[in-house]
Formats: C-alpha cells, sequence, structure tokens
C-alpha cells in the first residue's frame, strides 16, 4: 500500500536526474533534475514510478481507492517556471481510454496561485487553481503532495471523484467538480514527476532537486488542519 524504495514498483520505473550533495534534506543525497537549454523535457526530466502489483496491493489503483503522492522538492532563486505552468505531478490513468491528471506547478500566474489540476482527457478546462496567493518558496526544501479519490463521475452526477493538493501543508486545492477516471474500468499505471518543463523550451540548462517520493494507496495516520489524511510536511 506503499510505493516506496522499490516496492511495488515497475521494472520500466527511473529517475532521470542524479544523485547530488547540492542541497539535501536531512543529510540525504537528493535528485538532481536538470532540462537543458531549450529542451521541454517531454519524457527526459524529473522521472517515472510504473506502478506493480504485488502482495501488499493486490491490483493497479482503480475506481473506489485513493492515493497520495508527496515529494520534497528544492527550487534554486536562479530558476525560471514556464510562462505558464510545469507539468510536475502526472498519474497516468488507462483503461477503454487514456489519460493524465496533471497537477501544475504555476508560479508566475498572474493571479499569484502556485498549482492548477486538470484531467487532460477527460476536461477541457481546468478544474481549480490554489485557494491562496502562497507561491513556490526559493532556496529550501518544501513538500508537495496530491491527493486523488479515483472516479469515472463528479459530484454533479453523483460520483465521489476528489482533488486534494497542498503545497508546505497548507491546502491549495480541493475539488469534487471533475472526474479522476475517464472511465468506469480506468486504472492508474505510472507516476511522472516533472515530465515536462514547458512547450516554449527552458530558456537555460538548470536544475531543480527533488527528495523522497512517497505514493500510497492506504489512508496515511497523519491529519491535515481540517482533519483529513495526508502524508504531511
Amino acid at each position: 500500500d506503499v510505493y516506496t524504495d522499490g516496492t511495488g514498483v515497475g521494472n520500466g520505473s527511473e529517475l532521470m536526474g542524479q544523485y547530488s550533495n547540492d542541497f539535501q534534506y536531512n543529510g540525504r543525497t537528493s535528485i538532481k533534475n536538470t532540462i537543458p537549454n531549450g529542451y521541454t523535457g517531454s519524457g527526459s526530466f524529473g522521472g517515472i514510478v510504473q506502478f506493480l502489483p504485488h502482495a501488499s496491493v493486490p491490483d493497479y489503483p482503480q475506481k473506489g481507492d485513493e492515493i497520495w503522492v508527496r515529494v520534497r522538492m528544492y527550487v534554486p532563486s536562479s530558476y525560471e517556471f514556464t510562462s505558464g505552468g510545469s507539468k510536475f505531478m502526472r498519474l497516468w490513468q488507462t483503461g477503454t481510454t487514456s489519460g493524465y491528471n496533471d497537477l501544475y506547478l504555476t508560479p508566475n500566474d498572474s493571479q499569484g496561485r502556485p498549482v492548477w489540476f486538470i484531467n487532460e482527457h477527460a476536461e477541457s478546462s481546468w478544474v481549480a487553481t490554489g485557494l491562496s496567493d502562497q507561491t513556490i518558496l526559493r532556496d529550501t526544501w518544501q513538500t508537495v503532495e496530491l491527493y486523488m479519490y479515483l472516479d469515472d463521475k463528479d459530484a454533479e452526477l453523483g460520483g465521489l471523484a476528489r482533488v486534494k493538493a497542498w503545497v508546505n501543508g497548507v491546502l491549495e486545492i480541493d475539488s469534487n467538480e471533475r472526474r479522476t477516471l475517464s472511465d468506469p474500468d480506468g486504472y492508474l499505471r505510472e507516476y511522472k514527476m516533472f515530465q515536462y518543463w514547458g512547450n516554449d523550451g527552458s530558456p537555460k540548462t538548470q536544475s531543480i532537486y527533488t527528495d523522497i517520493v512517497e505514493i500510497r494507496t492506504s489512508v496515511p495516520p497523519n491529519r491535515d488542519a481540517d482533519g483529513f489524511p495526508f502524508i504531511g510536511v
């Protein structure tokens, strides 16, 4: 029920960065994810975790399941985001049709909202932006966490689909207005991190750092300020 340290991770999983001592969380090495000048980063920036059913998770995450993904990240002050949004957390779902649930980092948003979410296949519009004016912090470790209840129906259609996102323990997104699966037979196959920088290509060769990626399909013990389960900071 926890995809960490290789448990429940498929053979196609890989981190596309390098171990680094530049910045460390709790005295450990981190992963340095580098995007070259001019590159969009499609499939070559960040990493991929393929879910693999095992003893405690006998099947892929599917309708009726919940999933939490938490990442520690370090953004240097010199790092430049795209003018739109970078695809930070991507959960690929497949079934009759396939698509992505995407959490974008959008520190350059004109309204000062740091995170956006969209189901790229099931919906054609953004569901919700951040609830506060908090922006992505620089030159310090921070925590981003995504939660989804998997359902092909949103609340308006009587479904239970729900999306939450926290930045440094602060709830930024809470929405039941978009489905998280495109079809009732859909299921999650993999998680991609920093999979895409942006259409216009990075303006320079630059790096962002990540550490301690945790993915859970069992309810974590911690609770946020509203009493909702989350992995936490």
